[in-house]
């Protein structure tokens, strides 16, 4: 390289905000990551609420046809 060629590095504020977006992105994986797993352990409980029965005196049984 002569020493009159330009220097091949971005700017600074480049390479800030490449540097800030790389650790958003960093962010935004763990905390999708975690979201996945909450929501994951949140459907292996127990369903709080039992399931609604049907109405009393409703014997006819399913709908069919």
């Amino acid at each position: 390289m002569l020493w009159s060629d330009p220097d091949d590095e971005p700017p600074k504020e480049l390479r800030d905000a490449q540097d800030m977006l790389r650790r958003l992105g960093v962010l935004m994986a763990v905390a999708v990551t975690a979201a996945m797993v909450v929501a994951a352990l949140m459907g292996l409980r127990e369903p709080t609420m039992p399931a609604p029965s049907p109405p009393a005196g409703d014997s006819r049984g399913p709908a069919t046809g």
